[in-house]
């Protein structure tokens, strides 16, 4: 008898054991702001193997709470995660900018409560354009150079006629902190040379008019940033006086000669920096 009752606790053991566990996940999602539930809100659940591609395992719309609910079996060796989404709003980041707060990874041995967030969509800036497209003299440009007082995303409108300006500060070796780059660059020192700012801006008008002229409204970075190292990159001597002085005698004397052709555009193809061992970063 005992035997008997042995065998059917073994049974219920191993039965109890071979049956899968759930993971259960609540998500909750709401607006970053004002921690409103957002309702809609389409919930995504992910498994990943290892580092390959997440593959989608469920979706649910959020209730007026803005609360969707999962339940799956965990499998082992796989990574599991949640994600949201709501037309009109995006993801929002963490106050150290290191991630997003819309997604989250889930814990298989835990119950998941989980908090996603999202945050509205600007309205379009009208001004924008007019702000990419900035019109500006090429004496307030200088004046915002020397001033360490910088304050446009994008190069301003320059032109032709604006190279004499430039080039009278071309010469200068003030440090500034605050100088144009390149925004797609990752490549920032600290400091820059008001002159090499500012021949750098004289670059930039000479490439524009090898491309034919004004195009766009705005100048393009010729570089990186306004530093000038060898031809190999390196920035040898870097931001020095020297660097300065061979680099102006070098744009002056390409001027000086740009202004005795006819054809602006052909003026434009020489290269004031040509055998002078040097080349913008």
């Amino acid at each position: 008898m005992r035997r008997i009752i042995y065998t059917l606790l073994l049974s219920s053991l191993l039965l109890a054991c071979s049956e899968p566990i759930s993971t259960k996940v609540d998500v909750l999602v709401q607006d970053k702001h004002n921690t409103q539930p957002l309702d809609s809100s389409k919930v995504y659940l992910y498994s990943q193997y290892q580092d390959q591609t997440k593959m989608v395992i469920d979706s649910q719309f959020t209730d007026l709470e803005g609360s969707a609910n999962f339940s799956f079996v965990a499998q082992e060796g796989l990574k599991y995660s949640v994600s949201a989404e709501r037309r009109h709003y995006q993801a929002s980041v963490n106050n150290s900018g290191s991630a997003y707060e819309n997604q989250q990874s889930v814990d298989p041995d835990m119950i998941n409560t989980l908090y996603l967030y999202l945050e509205l969509i600007p309205p379009p800036d009208p001004d924008r354009f007019e702000k990419m497209h900035a019109q500006v003299s090429v004496n307030e440009v200088i004046a915002a150079i020397k001033d360490t007082a910088w304050e446009w995303a994008f190069l301003p409108h320059l032109e032709w006629e604006d190279i004499p300006a430039l080039l009278a500060v071309g010469g200068d070796t003030t440090i500034i902190e605050d100088y144009p780059k390149h925004p797609l660059s990752t490549y920032r020192p600290k400091s820059a040379r008001v002159g090499l700012v500012a021949l750098w801006l004289v670059e930039a008008i000479r490439r524009m008019e090898v491309k034919g002229g004004d195009l766009a409204g705005n100048l393009m970075p010729p570089s990186r940033t306004p530093i000038l190292g060898t031809r190999r990159g390196n920035p040898s001597g870097y931001n020095s006086p020297k660097q300065i002085e061979t680099a102006h005698q070098a744009y002056t004397a390409w001027w000086e000669a740009a202004q005795a052709k006819e054809d602006r555009q052909k003026a434009a193809r020489d290269n004031p920096l040509l055998g002078k061992g040097l080349s913008w970063m």
